[in-house]
């Protein structure tokens, strides 16, 4: 019943794929109008438009405070940093207020838990993205293409995926997240 008010946007039809593959891309574009109280990029920065060395640099010190509180196992000041793209995913996955609480509960504790995992960052792929308003930093080592934040629990055989996407507000001269993807997985 909650799915039945769907309209099709946009036919999504890959190419077909004729040999075995470890990955897979592809781009496909569309229309959408915005549902009120989502954030979008309209008010974002062009990142395109900063030396790519000051980008780079400025992304990596915001990736660094995150990678710090997670390490740290703190994640109540975790949760504030993801307030305003939180928000957004409320809206969209139309959560109510009273389970908004227990998510708001289950999320700390999961950022709580990365204590001691966050491996340092180092071999890794910028992604601008979002028509060069939004940005993200991707693994290249042991977990190719998840989110730079992502870790092992081996402890608790557990992999930690957190793919977090800056954005530069216009008027700001600080990044913050925009949107974020967490979720954990079985090692093995």
């Amino acid at each position: 019943n909650e799915y039945g008010g769907m309209k099709e946007v946009s036919k999504l039809k890959f190419p077909a794929i004729n040999s075995p593959v470890n990955q897979y891309e592809h781009e496909w574009s569309f229309e959408a109008n915005a549902i009120n109280g989502i954030s979008n990029l309209n008010q974002s920065q062009n990142l395109i438009k900063i030396d790519k060395n000051q980008l780079q640099k400025e992304v990596l010190g915001k990736y660094e405070e995150l990678r710090k509180l997670l390490n740290d196992g703190d994640g109540k000041t975790f949760m504030k940093e993801i307030e305003k793209p939180k928000e957004s995913f409320f809206i969209a996955e139309n959560i109510l207020k009273d389970e908004q609480g227990e998510y708001n509960i289950n999320m700390e504790e999961y950022f709580d838990s990365h204590k001691g995992t966050i491996p340092s960052i180092k071999d890794f792929t910028i992604k601008i993205m979002g028509n060069g308003r939004a940005i993200s930093l991707e693994n290249n080592s042991d977990h190719k293409g998840l989110g730079i934040l992502s870790s092992e629990d081996v402890p608790n055989n557990t992999l930690n995926v957190n793919y977090i996407i800056l954005h530069k507000p216009v008027g700001s001269d600080k990044f913050e997240i925009f949107r974020y993807n967490c979720t954990y997985m079985a090692l093995k």
